[in-house]
């Protein structure tokens, strides 16, 4: 069943209730997390505040970290509870990219 049709949203899901039919409409391609608003790529959700940030061109910029690496469980502890909720909203199958303390990081 869909938000439309009354059930629930899909995770980490905006919704609106569109005023001329009265329905509820799911933007499943932006989602808040803590105190992010992320966005939808294909399979990779780009935190706002690495918008900036080209996966392709700026790869120097940015450390690639695997997903429950030990790099990635090192990067939980030194987050705080907002910046682990970002990391929380991935999928598996999904890519991150996101910044914190002025790094950039691209989580696979």
């Amino acid at each position: 069943m869909s938000a439309a049709a009354g059930g629930p949203a899909p995770r980490g899901s905006n919704m609106y209730r569109d005023i001329d039919t009265d329905k509820t409409i799911v933007c499943d391609a932006i989602q808040n997390c803590g105190n992010e608003t992320l966005y939808r790529r294909g399979r990779q959700w780009i935190a706002n505040n690495a918008k900036d940030l080209d996966p392709e061109k700026d790869k120097s910029k940015i450390e690639q970290v695997k997903r429950f690496s030990d790099e990635y469980f090192a990067l939980i502890r030194a987050n705080t509870a907002d910046e682990n909720a970002i990391l929380a909203a991935q999928q598996d199958g999904e890519e991150l990219l996101c910044r914190f303390r002025g790094q950039a990081y691209l989580v696979k």
